[in-house]
């Protein structure tokens, strides 16, 4: 960004409730960046100050109308891809603040960054809520306060993801915090030099010494699996679970029983993972197996409202389709269904959490069922629109790389209209969609206006709606192999109770989704999308597919596009 133009910014955020600030790790001079991001901080609070003095002076403090009002700076939101400084945080935090989310990463770098904790409660005594993410190379310190007494803290919710916080100092800081509601300590390190390690029953025992009345505790350590002991603590700390917070290395069949046996009205299941990595963990594929079999068959999870986990492609290839990618090659009356194993669809393997509200899903691709073709994009998309209908919120993505027995591969989703990403339409709820991938050149190099813009007013019109014409016409013969392989591939008998006429709401899925994978279901999605009353998506608000914040989906579009595509609007 231009001076001209960061100049302009602190008084167009004076009176911001929000501020999110990305650093993205392609800048050539990150900490320059930096600088200018706790410069807009710290001007926009002086503008705000300006602006409030002024209306005082005018007499206009009392006035009622919205049009000179000016809101406090509530939230923080900081993505930063380098050392973060202690002299803006000893500086420069608006005191006003109740929120502060804070990323710091540091790419393959050896960069390493500590920042007082205390700095910044003290810095914003309203604080309620902070958010700490490193990526191991971020260390937290805690000095309690030297002027007089330590106050207690206003915070009511404390998350760390990876980063390195000496457990006496921990133990310290949590004995101010009084108020305290949800506390998470993921994926953890006591030591810089990653030679100490957490006592956890240590740790644990001192928080319920401190009889804090919390609703939501996890704790686990980087690249450790959790003890039985640790475990049993987590449960008596909560015992009563609305909330699964699980830690990767701990999830197996056996502890999400004992966790299914505790539960009532289970509402939000989030599993924490490491940050992404060059691998792709076995254990990792382990535990989305775990998980998928609980969502297939606990009652409890027909309450779930947020679902944040890790998902196998080969888990929503319930027909076993995933094997067509092969249509384009010239051997297509070869594909054989050999690897079929699991048989028949049956309503047990969909999973009934169907009120969700918000999905933040990373998908895993391995052996042959490799991440890899439009195929698999359309299963994927197919699946998520009509197995959560209600959807509000979706985030999908993939890891770096996925292992399979003989290699790995870099897995990827195709968003052009054979990729299925259109079926996404069928959300009629969905406020913010977020496609993540590491890879943003592959994602992104191919696509067309039309396989984007059918989630804006302007990607209905005639010429657009053609272009998608066309592209169906240009898979005529795909189709017709597709049909081929339907017709010749083994289709067990479904088991039917005449004496039962009552259709199941899994039954009414499993119907739904006859045409998973196929290019007859995208056809059938860009046919009802030609209907003057059909308007997919009515209330998206926010997309992210390049950038890694949420933009107005025109815009997102735009700038998604080759350089030669661009200009959609």
């Amino acid at each position: 960004m231009s001076k001209a133009k960061l100049d302009m910014v602190p008084s167009k955020l004076a009176g911001a409730v929000r501020y999110y600030c990305y650093i993205s790790p392609d800048h050539l001079y990150p900490h320059k960046h930096q600088d200018n991001v706790w410069n807009v901080v710290a001007q926009s609070q002086a503008e705000y100050e300006r602006q409030t003095e002024q209306r005082r002076r005018m007499g206009l403090g009392e006035r009622k109308s919205t049009l000179y009002n000016l809101s406090l700076l509530k939230e923080l939101h900081l993505d930063i891809y380098t050392a973060f400084s202690n002299t803006y945080v000893h500086c420069l935090l608006p005191s006003t603040l109740t929120r502060l989310i804070f990323k710091a990463g540091f790419g393959l770098g050896p960069h390493r960054s500590s920042t007082d904790l205390g700095s910044i409660l003290c810095n914003c005594p309203l604080l309620e809520s902070c958010e700490v993410y490193g990526e191991s190379c971020l260390e937290l310190t805690w000095i309690p306060s030297k002027e007089g007494q330590q106050q207690p803290l206003a915070l009511q919710s404390f998350f760390l993801h990876s980063t390195i916080f000496k457990q006496d100092s921990l133990e310290n800081f949590l004995t101010f915090t009084p108020k305290l509601k949800a506390l998470k300590l993921i994926s953890m390190w006591s030591s810089l030099d990653y030679t100490e390690e957490y006592n956890g029953p240590r740790l644990l025992g001192h928080i319920q010494s401190l009889a804090m009345d919390l609703d939501v505790i996890h704790f686990s350590m980087q690249g450790q699996q959790s003890s039985l002991q640790v475990q049993q603590q987590l449960l008596e700390i909560c015992p009563v679970l609305s909330e699964w917070h699980l830690w990767s290395r701990d999830v197996s069949p056996s502890f999400l029983k004992r966790l299914d046996a505790r539960t009532n009205h289970l509402t939000t299941l989030e599993l924490y993972c490491v940050p992404p990595s060059l691998d792709c963990p076995s254990y990792l594929n382990s535990a989305a197996l775990s998980i998928h079999d609980v969502l297939c068959t606990s009652v409890n999870v027909v309450h779930l409202k947020t679902l944040k986990t890790v998902a196998r492609l080969e888990d929503m290839d319930i027909h076993r389709r995933g094997g067509f990618f092969r249509l384009d090659g010239p051997e297509v009356d070869k594909i054989t269904f050999a690897d079929d194993t699991r048989g028949p669809s049956k309503p047990s393997t969909i999973w009934r959490c169907r009120s969700l509200q918000t999905l933040h899903i990373q998908i895993h691709g391995h052996e042959e069922f490799r991440l890899m073709d439009p195929v698999h994009s359309r299963i994927i998309f197919g699946y998520i629109s009509r197995v959560f209908p209600l959807l509000e919120e979706l985030q999908i993505d993939t890891p770096r790389v996925c292992r399979t027995a003989r290699n790995i591969y870099c897995p990827r989703f195709y968003l052009e209209l054979e990729g299925g990403f259109c079926l996404l339409g069928r959300l009629k709820y969905l406020q913010r969609l977020r496609v993540l991938i590491s890879n943003k050149g592959l994602l992104i190099r191919s696509l067309k206006k039309g396989d984007l813009n059918w989630m804006v007013p302007i990607g209905h019109s005639t010429m657009y709606k053609w272009q998608r014409r066309l592209a169906v016409m240009r898979w005529h013969q795909r189709r017709l192999k597709e049909d081929r392989l339907e017709i010749s591939r083994p289709h067990p008998q479904e088991e039917t109770t005449p004496e039962d006429t009552s259709v199941s709401p899994d039954t009414e899925i499993l119907g739904q989704l006859r045409h998973l994978g196929l290019l007859m279901d995208v056809e059938e999605m860009i046919k009802e999308m030609e209907s003057k009353s059909y308007r997919p998506l009515p209330f998206l608000e926010g997309l992210s597919i390049k950038h890694p914040y949420f933009a107005s989906p025109e815009g997102e579009i735009n700038d998604s596009m080759p350089v030669k595509g661009r200009n959609v609007y």
